[in-house]
């Protein structure tokens, strides 16, 4: 019994209230935003280590929590006078804290997606389509993974594609339905053989099992998510 990914995904789907979601964040907004989500992963620490030792290392949950620890420390003492600053150091943060593919690729995430808000004043959801977008381009030109490979891309991928439909709508319903697409996009990895990383090497054996990369980035929009609908920003 996947008793594992039963307890993982009762977290996930935790309702929240989506009353009085915000249209637009401003810097400090995202910074507090950006700060709400660190604290989440960082206690996801065991659960997403646990969904790495089936198919993995098993230190995925231990390597995110190093780097979203290192990027609280750089929220809290930091000044950030634009939004794509925000990002940008928040992706050179995770790359310098845990390095390795996983640093990597969640630091091209935020990285590339950062050049989306150069000389923007507010995050809406136009800013953050065109963020999403960015972001998988180059993450797909960096580790040559494609969607159905088994990585965080078939979290995101299915994201970015719903984005282009989103644009118009508030930025907290924007981002519950990049949660709601990514989220199935994590369960459709179990169905996948991995084509990367130690996963691949177990074949068939890793089918049923969901790629702990892209549960992180699931994560990361049920908490901007969930950020805005519980009105944290206040």
């Amino acid at each position: 019994m996947n008793w594992q990914f039963i307890m993982i995904f009762q977290h996930i789907h935790l309702a929240t209230n989506g009353e009085k979601m915000k249209t637009v964040l401003d810097i400090n907004d995202v910074v507090r935003m950006m700060k709400y989500v660190s604290r989440q992963i960082i206690n996801w620490q065991d659960l997403l280590n646990e969904a790495d030792r089936l198919i993995g290392d098993g230190d995925h949950g231990t390597s995110m929590a190093r780097g979203f620890e290192a990027v609280l420390e750089v929220l809290d003492t930091e000044a950030f006078s634009t939004l794509d600053s925000v990002f940008l150091t928040i992706g050179n943060t995770i790359l310098s804290a845990v390095g390795g593919s996983a640093g990597v690729i969640f630091c091209t995430l935020f990285r590339s997606g950062s050049k989306a808000l150069i000389g923007k004043e507010t995050l809406d959801s136009v800013c953050m389509a065109e963020f999403l977008e960015k972001a998988m381009e180059a993450i797909m030109k960096r580790g040559g993974a494609k969607p159905g490979d088994k990585t965080m891309l078939d979290a995101l991928y299915p994201a970015v594609i719903r984005s282009a439909e989103m644009k118009q709508a508030p930025l907290g319903e924007f981002l519950k339905e990049m949660a709601v697409v990514s989220d199935q996009g994590v369960e459709n990895t179990k169905l996948m053989k991995a084509a990367f990383g130690r996963a691949k090497t177990y074949k068939e054996g890793a089918v049923g099992f969901a790629d702990p990369g892209a549960i992180t980035t699931s994560l990361i929009f049920k908490y901007m998510e969930e950020f805005i609908a519980s009105e944290v920003a206040t």
